[in-house]
């Protein structure tokens, strides 16, 4: 499945898989020189009732810059209280 839209210069192409219909593309694109990104996810593996891309690439482009990220995720968890064990100093202030 393939998905497009064009709104005030601002081009957006997503594409899903057929048979779960799991975002695998994700691409934006500002026209003329403008800048450009692209989103790849892969490995979606089924988390508690959710479907989660273990795999993603990021991809963003300027007229002079190139950038390349990649997030591999090796345990997910949703809807789990978190627990951080430290202090706040006597002394801080808030602003």
């Amino acid at each position: 499945l393939f998905l497009q839209s064009e709104e005030a210069g601002l081009v957006q192409q997503a594409s899903f898989t057929k048979n779960d219909s799991s975002l695998v593309l994700l691409q934006m694109k500002v026209s003329g020189e403008g800048p450009s990104g692209v989103i790849r996810q892969s490995d979606h593996q089924r988390v508690g009732n959710r479907r989660f891309p273990m795999d993603r690439e990021i991809q963003v482009q300027t007229a002079t810059e190139q950038f390349y990220f990649r997030l591999q995720f090796n345990n997910v968890e949703f809807e789990k209280n978190l627990d951080f064990p430290f202090s706040v100093p006597r002394n801080y202030k808030r602003k």
